[in-house]
């Protein structure tokens, strides 16, 4: 699913260098030359030429980064890892034309967060000097939290403390506007591409934000609506054939993973206003889900793309149905993604583990035409179904007062998302079922085997698995759509009941 070798991130890219083209293949090269003594020298021209053609006809000709939730903020892994994520993407060749940050900047909005996070946009050892870089407010930029000390406290309540407490008089949208020299919303043209970015105007991450919620419904106001309206209408006609680029913190609800009810990351204000838009290509971010799951490309009226974030995953809402071990969070899971438009007009997104340096495979290719004829990411279903390897066993045995699951990874065509971990008594009854997080998002580092900790003097085992209890473990792979394995299985086991009486006393 990755690729820690390519480096370089480009795709489709060689230069018009004939000596280059034929150095890079020998076999390739004597090919040639023995060709060249068969035919005339007229053909053997136009070889050489049509070799050139095919590998310059799929340039780059506009490439751009887009990242999400930065968080600048006090901590130390914040000032880490947004500078790492841009290094990362920056080395990776040619340079972009621009960089879209899809909001959630800071993590409170504070002035000295947005002091941090522009003093690392500026640093010219980090993002080169030509490189345009576009900001957009999320809900941690309305974020109304102060501290008093070390006491973390809320400034909209009644019983907020007042003592030592310096109120800014000003709104957050004037302090993002003033601290990052932008615009609230941007209508740009890149190379003869438009680009549209929007800004959450509204909003506070202490309120719930399911689309179900009336705040949902507001986090856009009726400037922001006008905008995005106005500046789409004017995109189709003077940009006809090519994607319109949109970029905002939230996604359209029930879309791409990260929009839906469970994930509280999608809002319902901009699927009206983008209907009739096929070509809008809509990259957001709020979820802070990995890129790596399938799910976050999606198909329907026009393309959504949930963008991860680069201040770590969060394991903890990423849905894992009846999780045994909670998933936690993933600081080390940095993200970002790299997007090409080629000279054919394909629009080719690279996603990249950054923390890894591994590119996060197969990449994404929306072709034209962008009139909807072509949705390739539309009504899929991830077959084929994930799978283990032949002589793929499960196994348990006991450490200490812990009954030790072990089992292999299983294998898929993109990710295998969870595994489904069951005891079975001997006529096949499920005494227990519990699931655990593939960990798919540490890409090289996932682990082979995996090994879970099932406590003996726990709530469910004990009375699940009585002394002497024969039973059987039942493991199952499931991709990102609910697929699932040929299951493995374990030899039949016991626990002794003189061993459950040791631990009890």
């Amino acid at each position: 699913m990755m690729n820690p070798d390519m480096s370089s991130g480009v795709s489709g890219f060689i230069p018009v260098d004939i000596h280059f083209l034929l150095a890079r293949n020998t076999n390739f090269l004597n090919g040639i030359i023995n060709m060249k003594s068969k035919i005339n020298h007229f053909i053997f021209v136009c070889l050489i030429l049509s070799v050139g053609f095919t590998a310059c006809k799929n340039e780059i000709k506009l490439r751009f980064i887009v990242i999400s939730d930065t968080h600048s903020s006090r901590h130390a892994h914040s000032q880490e890892a947004l500078p790492r994520v841009l290094k990362n993407l920056l080395e990776k060749k040619p340079l972009p034309d621009a960089i879209f940050v899809c909001g959630d900047i800071t993590e409170n909005g504070w002035p000295d967060e947005y002091d941090a996070l522009m003093s690392t946009l500026n640093d010219r050892t980090i993002v080169p000097e030509g490189i345009d870089i576009y900001l957009m407010m999320g809900d941690h930029e309305h974020r109304n939290l102060y501290y008093v000390g070390d006491v973390l406290v809320d400034a909209s309540c009644d019983n907020m403390p007042q003592k030592n407490v310096l109120f800014e008089q000003m709104e957050a949208a004037d302090r993002f506007m003033s601290k990052t020299g932008q615009p609230l919303h941007q209508y740009v043209s890149i190379k003869d591409y438009p680009f549209v970015t929007v800004s959450l105007t509204a909003g506070n991450n202490l309120l719930e934000s399911m689309p179900f919620h009336e705040t949902v419904n507001r986090l856009y106001d009726e400037n922001a609506l006008h905008f995005l309206t106005e500046k789409m209408s004017d995109a189709a006609q003077r940009f006809p054939g090519k994607p319109i680029f949109l970029f905002s913190h939230y996604g359209s609800a029930n879309t791409c993973y990260g929009t839906f009810l469970q994930d509280e990351g999608g809002q319902n204000q901009f699927p009206p206003l983008l209907e009739g838009y096929p070509q809008v290509v809509f990259f957001n971010g709020h979820s802070h889900f990995p890129i790596g799951d399938p799910r976050n490309i999606h198909q329907e009226r026009y393309t959504s793309i949930n963008t991860g974030s680069t201040h770590g995953i969060s394991g903890n809402k990423y849905y894992i149905p009846a999780p045994y071990v909670p998933q936690g969070n993933y600081p080390t899971c940095m993200e970002g993604l790299i997007v090409n438009v080629l000279a054919d007009g394909t629009v080719e997104v690279e996603r990249w583990d950054a923390h890894r340096n591994e590119e996060i495979l197969p990449r994404w290719r929306l072709e034209p035409p962008f009139d909807g004829s072509r949705f390739a990411y539309a009504n899929r279903d991830g077959l084929p179904a994930p799978y283990f390897e032949e002589d793929a066993a499960a196994t348990c045995y006991i450490i200490g007062s812990d009954l030790i699951v072990r089992f292999p990874k299983a294998f898929d065509n993109e990710v295998v998302n969870h595994y489904i971990i069951e005891f079975l008594e001997e006529d096949g009854t499920v005494i227990y079922a519990g699931s655990k997080y593939s960990n798919f998002c540490l890409n090289s580092q996932m682990p082979d085997v995996y090994a879970i900790s099932f406590p003996l003097l726990g709530e469910s085992l004990p009375a699940s698995l009585p002394p002497c209890k024969t039973f059987q473990i039942r493991v199952t792979a499931v991709d990102s759509y609910g697929n699932r394995s040929a299951p493995i299985v374990s030899e039949f086991s016991t626990i002794p009941s003189s061993f459950l009486q040791e631990m009890k006393f």
